[in-house]
C-alpha cells in the first residue's frame, strides 16, 4: 500500500482525507504543526486511526528531513488560511498568517521538499476553482502561483479545483463561504432540474468527505498525473 504525506491534515478536508486513507489501509503520515490549536487532540485523534504524526516545523531543512524519514509515494498539500485566523494570529503577536504566507509561501516550501527526495512523489494540491483567473483577488492568486510552480515541477503532480467545500460537519464556521454555498446550490439546483446537471456537478458544494474521495481516487490513477480537475472530476 502507499505511503500518503498529508500537509494540512488538521482542516477540515484534511481530516476526511486521513479517516477515509486509513479506513482503506493505507499509510498515512498526518502532519500536525507544532504549536498550533489543539495540536494535541489532533495527533491523538489521528493516532487512533492508526496514523503516523508528525510534528516538523514549516521549516525547509526539517519538513525535507520529514519526507525523507517517511519516503512517501503522494504529498497532499491542503493547506489554507482565512482571513479571521489572519486577524488572530496577529492579535497574538505571531508571524502573519496571509493568502501568500500560509497558501502559497508554505505549499511552495513542501513543493520543494518533495523535489529534493531520492524518488519524488505525486504532489495532489488543492486549489480552488477560479484559481486560472484571479483577477486581483489574493485567495485565487495565491493559488494562481502555485499551480505555475507546479508545472514547472520537475515531479507528477495533480490539481484540484473544487468550488465551495462546506457541510454541516464542518468544525470551523466560516459564515461567508456556508452562505454562499447555499445560494449556488439553490440556483444551480433550479437549472438542474431544468436540465443543466453539469453546471450543478460543476459549481456545486461539496463536503469533506466527497472531496476527500475524489482526492485520494485521483492520487492513485496514473492517469491523472498532469491534469487539473474541477469539481466534476472529483464528484
Amino acid at each position: 500500500m502507499p505511503t500518503l504525506f498529508v500537509a494540512g491534515a488538521t482542516g477540515y478536508t484534511g481530516q476526511a482525507l486521513v479517516r477515509l486513507a486509513r479506513a482503506q489501509g493505507h499509510t498515512v503520515v498526518a502532519h500536525v504543526r507544532p504549536g498550533s490549536r489543539d495540536e494535541q487532540a489532533h495527533a491523538a485523534r489521528f493516532e487512533a486511526l492508526g496514523a503516523r504524526v508528525d510534528h516538523s516545523p514549516w521549516q525547509p531543512e526539517a519538513m525535507s528531513q520529514a519526507l525523507a524519514a517517511c519516503a512517501p509515494d503522494v504529498v497532499f498539500a491542503l493547506l489554507g488560511t482565512t482571513r479571521a485566523r489572519g486577524k488572530a494570529a496577529a492579535g497574538r503577536g505571531g508571524p502573519p498568517e496571509t493568502y501568500e504566507t500560509v497558501d502559497r509561501d508554505l505549499t511552495l516550501l513542501l513543493l520543494r521538499a518533495a523535489l529534493g527526495l531520492p524518488r519524488p512523489p505525486r504532489f495532489v494540491y488543492l486549489s480552488s476553482l477560479g484559481a486560472q483567473a484571479p483577477r486581483g483577488n489574493a485567495y485565487l492568486r495565491a493559488r494562481f502561483e502555485v499551480e505555475a510552480a507546479l508545472r514547472g515541477a520537475d515531479l507528477p503532480w495533480t490539481i484540484a479545483r473544487p468550488s465551495f467545500i462546506t457541510g454541516a460537519d464542518r468544525p470551523e464556521d466560516r459564515p461567508g463561504e456556508r452562505i454562499g454555498a447555499q445560494v449556488s446550490d439553490l440556483a444551480l439546483g433550479a437549472l438542474a432540474a431544468l436540465g443543466a446537471r453539469s453546471l450543478r456537478d460543476r459549481y456545486g458544494a461539496m463536503d469533506a468527505d466527497t472531496l476527500a474521495r475524489g482526492l485520494l481516487r485521483a492520487a492513485l490513477d496514473p492517469a491523472a498525473a498532469g491534469a487539473v480537475l474541477e469539481a466534476a472530476d472529483l464528484r
